[in-house]
Formats: C-alpha cells, sequence, structure tokens
C-alpha cells in the first residue's frame, strides 16, 4: 500500500515538526490541534462535565491534515472531543493526543498540568544519578504489589497505594514499598500504565496494560476517582514523587507497537493509513500478535511516540523507558527515540524486547534486534543467558539450574555482559551495559512455577536452592540487572503463563510467602548489596571485563570464575582484592583446592547460609568451610 506521507512538500514536514497537538492549556486561553487527513471539516465539541449532553460545538481552522482552534477563557477541566466530516459522513473521534480522560476514555480532558502538582512537587528530592550497569531493575504490576489481604494496603490497586509506608504482614515481614526499599532494588518497573482498551474504569478489572488506546493518558483503573481527569494525573505524579523520595527511579513499560483496536482506534479515524502497516491490499500487519501494528517509520507516528515520551520525562519526571516489541520499530527510529530522550534527560535508562510478536511488514533487515544496539544507549534483554539457566519458558526443558546439559558456555556469554570476551564466547553486545540480564518477567512461567514443573516431586526447600542459583547468575554477572517482582518471596501464579487477564487471585504477590521464604529473600538482599560493594559489575567497558575476568571451570554443572578487583579502588572488608563465584548445579560437592591454589581467604557469600536458617557471618575463613556444596553460589575473596 502507498505510504500517504510519500513525496511531501518540506513546508509539510516543518509544520509537522513544530506542530502541538492536543489541548494546550494557558489560563486565557485553550489551542485545540488536530491532524485529520481527507476531511471536509472538522469540529470541536466541549462539554462543561462528562454529564453534560449540550455541547459548545465550534469549526476548526485550517486545511487537510492541520486543523486548530484558540477558545478564550479558563477551560481547565473542562472535556472534549472531534467531530469528523469524511464522504459526507460525521464520525467522532477522541484526541490521540490526549493529556488525560474522563472514565472508559468517553471524552478528553483539557489538564493544566500546574494545578495537578502534588505539594513540593517541583523541587521534591530525586534519587542521585547512576549509571545503567548499576541498575537493579525490579518489574512489577500495581495490582500485584498491593492487592493481596496479606500485604494491609489501604489503598490496592492504586497509584498511591504502590508507595503507601508501613504495610507489612501479620507476622511483621514488609510489604509494598518498605519491601522494595529493604531488598535494596534502584528502579522500580511499572507495567503499563497509559490509558488500556479493555478495562472497565468504573467497576475495575485486572490487565497486564500491553492494551494500548491513549498513550498520553494515564489509567483511569488506578486512580482514586477514575471520573475526574485530574485525578489519575495528580495521583500519578504523587506515586513517582514518593518513589524518588525514598531513592527509587521510575521506568515506565511502553506499547508503542500496536493499538487495542486499529480501525475504530482514533488513529484511523482521523488519519487513515498513517499510523498503522498495511499490506498493499490495505488489510492491517500484525507483527505484534494483537492484530496490528505501527508503522514507525511514518512521520506523524514517530511524533506521537517523541511527544510522548517527551510528555512522560517532562511533566511526570519519570527516569527511563522499556519497550515493549522493540523489533517492531526500525532502527533508525529507536536512534531518533535515544537522541531525543537522552536530550531531556541524559540519565534516563533505555532498554526493551528486541523481537516481535509475530510476522511483521517491516523488513527484518530493519527491525530493531540484538546486535542492532551495539554503541548505544538501548540494552535488550538477554534470552540466551534466560534460556540457559532455567530452560524453556512454558515446558519442562531444563536448564542449568535443574541438571540440564553443555548449558554453561551459554551462560559464561551471559556472565561477560554478551560482549566478545574471546573467540568462543561472544553474544550481541558491544558493551555490558547493552545487555538486560534476567531469568523471568511478566510474560511465560514465573521462575517458582517454571522450577516446579521441572521437579514436581521435589519439595518447596529443594526448589528454593534452585530458584537462587537461578537469581544468583544474573545478579553476579555484568550488565544490567532485571528481577521480576516477587521472585525473591518465591512467588507463584499456580503455573498459569500467560495470566495477562487471570486476575489478582492469580497475579497478586503473596507476601505471605516472604515469611515462609524469608533465607531465600535474605540471600537475595544480600547479593544485590554486595553486587553493589564489589563494584565490579557496574563496570560497563569491554577491554576491563576481558582483562579482568577470567573463567575457571566450565563444565559437569559447574561455572567458576574470578574477577580482579584491584583496579575498582572499592574499599572491601579485609582488604579483599579477587573473588571467585562459583555455581554448583552438578549435585555434589566440590572443593575450592579443585578451583583455586590460594590456600587463604574468605567466603563472602554462600547460599547455603541463608537457605539453612542459619546466622549469616560477616565473612567465613576458608579453612572453616573448604568444601562447595552442591546446589550453591559461592563467593570467595582473597
Amino acid at each position: 500500500m502507498k505510504k500517504p506521507w510519500s513525496r511531501l512538500s518540506e513546508t509539510f514536514y516543518k509544520q509537522l515538526e513544530t506542530a502541538q497537538f492536543g489541548a494546550q492549556y494557558r489560563a486565557e486561553k485553550t489551542t485545540f490541534s488536530v491532524f485529520a487527513t481527507q476531511a471536509e471539516r472538522v469540529r470541536i465539541e466541549l462539554f462543561d462535565n462528562p454529564q453534560d449532553d449540550n455541547p459548545l460545538i465550534i469549526d476548526m481552522q485550517g486545511e487537510p491534515p492541520f486543523y486548530t482552534i484558540d477558545i478564550g477563557g479558563n477551560l481547565e477541566g473542562r472535556y472534549y472531543q472531534y467531530r469528523v466530516r469524511r464522504g459526507g459522513k460525521w464520525i467522532i473521534a477522541q484526541d490521540p493526543w490526549a493529556y488525560s480522560m474522563t472514565a472508559n476514555s468517553q471524552l478528553a480532558m483539557v489538564v493544566n498540568f500546574e494545578s495537578t502538582n502534588p505539594e513540593g512537587w517541583n523541587l521534591h528530592h530525586k534519587p542521585k544519578i547512576i549509571t545503567r550497569t548499576e541498575a537493579v531493575l525490579y518489574e512489577t504490576h500495581i495490582n500485584d504489589s498491593t492487592v493481596s489481604k496479606a500485604s494491609n494496603h489501604k489503598y490496592p490497586g492504586k497509584y498511591i497505594g504502590m508507595v503507601e509506608r508501613n504495610t507489612h504482614t501479620k507476622d511483621g515481614f514488609k510489604t509494598g514499598l518498605d519491601h522494595l526499599t529493604e531488598l535494596g532494588i534502584t528502579h522500580v518497573h511499572l507495567l503499563p500504565l497509559h490509558d488500556m482498551g479493555s478495562l472497565d474504569e468504573i467497576n475495575g478489572g485486572y490487565n497486564w496494560g500491553y492494551d494500548p488506546m491513549y498513550f498520553m493518558a494515564p489509567e483511569g483503573v488506578y486512580a482514586t476517582d477514575s471520573v475526574d481527569g485530574s485525578v489519575r494525573v495528580k495521583e500519578f505524579k504523587m506515586m513517582v514523587k514518593a518513589f524518588h523520595e525514598a531513592d527509587l527511579r521510575v521506568v515506565l513499560d511502553v506499547v508503542y507497537n500496536h493499538t487495542f483496536v486499529h480501525e475504530e482506534h482514533p488513529f484511523e479515524i482521523l488519519a487513515p493509513g498513517w499510523y498503522f502497516r498495511k499490506t498493499a491490499e490495505g488489510t492491517f500487519g500484525d507483527g505484534s500478535g494483537c492484530g496490528n501494528e505501527t508503522a514507525s517509520e511514518s512521520p506523524l507516528f514517530q511524533k506521537y511516540v517523541l511527544d510522548s515520551l517527551r510528555l512522560y520525562l517532562e511533566a511526570y519526571q519519570v527516569d527511563g523507558f522499556r519497550f515493549d516489541l522493540l523489533a517492531l520499530h526500525d532502527t533508525e527510529f529507536v536512534k531518533h527515540i535515544e537522541a531525543h530522550v537522552k536530550a531531556i534527560r541524559p540519565d534516563a535508562i533505555l532498554y526493551g524486547e528486541p523481537w516481535t510478536g509475530s510476522v511483521s511488514l517491516l523488513p527484518k533487515s530493519k527491525q530493531f534486534r540484538q546486535g542492532c544496539q551495539k554503541g548505544m544507549a538501548f540494552a535488550l534483554f538477554n534470552d540466551h543467558l534466560r534460556n540457559a539457566v532455567k530452560g524453556d519458558n512454558d515446558g519442562v526443558k531444563k536448564g542449568f539450574v535443574s541438571g540440564g546439559k553443555n548449558r554453561e558456555n551459554a551462560i559464561a556469554k551471559g556472565i561477560a555482559g554478551g560482549i566478545h570476551y574471546n573467540e568462543t564466547l561472544f553474544d550481541y553486545a558491544e558493551k555490558p551495559g547493552e545487555v538486560i540480564n534476567y531469568v523471568s518477567c511478566h510474560d511465560n512461567l514465573c521462575l517458582y512455577d517454571k522450577l516446579k514443573s521441572c521437579h514436581l516431586a521435589e519439595s518447596d526447600e529443594a526448589l528454593a536452592k534452585r530458584s537462587l542459583m537461578a537469581l544468583s547468575i544474573p545478579l553476579l554477572s555484568f550488565g544490567t540487572l532485571f528481577i521480576q517482582g516477587g521472585t525473591e518471596i518465591m512467588r507463584t501464579k499456580y503455573a498459569d503463563h500467560n495470566s495477562f487477564i487471570s486476575g489478582d487471585e492469580i497475579n497478586g504477590i503473596q507476601w505471605e510467602r516472604k515469611g515462609e521464604f524469608l533465607g531465600h529473600f535474605e540471600a537475595v538482599k544480600a547479593l544485590i548489596k554486595l553486587r553493589k560493594d564489589l563494584g565490579c559489575f557496574a563496570v560497563d567497558d569491554e577491554a576491563w571485563v576481558k582483562s579482568n575476568l577470567k573463567f575457571v571451570k566450565l563444565k559437569s554443572g559447574v561455572i567458576a570464575y574470578e574477577i580482579d578487583l584491584s583496579g575498582l579502588l572499592k574499599d572491601l572488608k579485609n582488604g579483599v582484592k579477587r573473588i571467585l563465584i562459583v555455581h554448583n548445579a552438578s549435585m555434589k560437592a566440590l572443593k575450592l583446592s579443585e578451583l583455586t591454589d590460594e590456600a587463604e581467604g574468605l567466603f563472602l557469600y554462600d547460599s547455603e547460609w541463608f537457605l539453612s536458617g542459619k546466622a549469616t557471618p560477616e565473612a567465613l575463613a576458608i579453612s572453616e568451610g573448604e568444601k562447595i556444596v552442591s546446589q550453591s553460589s559461592v563467593i570467595v575473596g582473597y
């Protein structure tokens, strides 16, 4: 199908570049602008409130595709929609650039961002700037974190519920925000919070959020009042502010690759063919697997995405973005995204999925896949490490921690940060920070359920050993670290591998498991702290990793490697300058003498300390514990 933006004049591109679409509020007037093609007339309908059935109707000025109108007076909190006449028929369309909506996206709202600022917003505390490889990303969902009765949240399933303090189980174990600060993460990765197409904002419901409708409007189901569109804007900001004041950064999961509907979406109503990819016959592409795919090569869609990212960075002060199905965007556009975001927030973190959901109309040579990120600020999920550690996502194929054979080299590539470590160990990265190391996320079986599927007869205590080793590997790897929320307390989703609409009973984090698997939690917490203290895994340099990382053993269910810390100038206790890390999944006890000639050293970490329930020593001399127990991860300092 011929692209409608082909052969357009320089004047058009200049006008598009400078256009400010949506409702630009000022106290004395509001300017409404919309992009509508093939239109005979365009009108705006202005409502006093969502129940108003007698709107003010005004013809907008301009020629296709640029229409605008100034309406005098203070329109803060008023609602509006567009009506386009095409082919002799009037069609209603909501504003794709809407900054907020009334319940269930019935009308767009004029937003005064200044009046929605929480108290102290402009000068609130921001966490200090850190590098991408210092990040500890923690993926969660507003409902998942807050709805369990065991968590004792006053506002379950709400923006402000995410940042309640002093929530805990009946046994006194911290939940919610206090749990996150206790764990030691740096970034809260929130599943999509833009307006969704499937939820009833009046009666509630559950969805992960990968069903986007209006990308610049916050989802109303998470607000304490979904009818007044200003409430969701203010409470979103309240959440961000409270996270920041707890020294946590906020990453938004953004889904620009498709929409919930396509023929009925304002994209297609207002500007047919400008936002979606179509075949030569005019049918919609489906590279997302959700019925459509957006056209990242379209100048209008590019503007939409860039304007949306700017909005979240400036109006909501978020700290980064995770991009869904990033391979549906062409490489050149992803470079534009990087430049645009970094110009606004140089410290913003950027990462995404380097694959599609189905076969795309975008040629594979243009898709942003693993390897395209070399030299960029973007990091891409490392499914190679993930699969080697745990096995396949939803089946019973076993990974390294379950006794799977010949997984050691694949894991070593991830430990080295996916760089070209040598002629045998190399993957898709130029720098370690271009890799997101992880073992599970919202998709597919969560870690506990995957391990359970491979070891049906094993006790939870035995599964905890496997789970902790699985988490220990990315925790002790070069690159950027990512943890699925709840894995630190052995979260289960009862074997539901695709729980996107399965509700709170399946998806809610079972906070009572924190007490049941306290040793597992304490071990993950200790590893996060140790990762920060060691400093080596924050190095984002290929040459340094190649010079200071040495693999000692990679076979028979054992992965052992040394890291020289002497050049990092870290003040580690007991004068440690070199560490030996061992992941032993062999089911056989291993002696340190098999891996090192050093006679003196200290155990800095052993997962057995925590899982056995014993007191955790600050450091244990080698002579007091010379064997490495099977199914454990160990760090020894020299």
